[in-house]
């Protein structure tokens, strides 16, 4: 991907976010095997601490390597997706694209909402495997910090949230 041609720009180099993307969900799927989460059902950052100030040297190696693609990878994928975006926005513009639109590359255009869409996943993987600590971390305590957090805050009164806490017994 040429950084200043704007003459050849192609929305198929939105793929190349795309790939970050997946590339994100696959070395989280490798901590979903390797990190035992036996209260959620994906590893969040206090399954992983245990392991990471563990003894076992090589299950420490091993977590480092896997946080440290998943940060790489969401890097690149919010990089290229950035970078597609400006270039898009100009191609847009341009005489080339009226000639895209109007032929059968029209469908190079669906590697637009792939890409976003799998933004989406790396940034929720992003911010599950995160150092976020919650106090008492007790299934569903994060929909009770939610609820206060930002529900409060716009005075909106969910049904939902009010039969999430009487399920799991989430009192204020």
């Amino acid at each position: 991907m040429s950084k200043n041609n704007q003459k050849n720009y192609d929305p198929n180099y939105f793929l190349a976010s795309l790939g970050n993307g997946g590339l994100v969900v696959t070395f989280f799927m490798y901590l979903m095997f390797m990190i035992k989460h036996p209260e959620t059902p994906m590893p969040t950052f206090e399954d992983i601490l245990p392991v990471l100030t563990g003894t076992n040297l090589v299950a420490k190696i091993s977590t480092i390597l896997v946080l440290l693609g998943i940060a790489y990878f969401v890097f690149n994928n919010i990089y290229y997706l950035i970078w597609n975006i400006k270039k898009y926005m100009n191609f847009r513009l341009s005489p080339e694209f009226t000639k895209l639109k109007s032929s059968n590359a029209e469908v190079t255009l669906m590697s637009i909402p792939l890409a976003l869409a799998m933004s989406v996943n790396a940034l929720i993987v992003a911010g599950v495997a995160a150092p976020i600590r919650v106090k008492n971390s007790q299934p569903f305590q994060k929909a009770y910090i939610l609820e206060h957090s930002f529900f409060t805050s716009h005075n909106l009164d969910f049904i939902v949230l009010e039969r999430i806490k009487m399920m799991y017994g989430i009192m204020r």
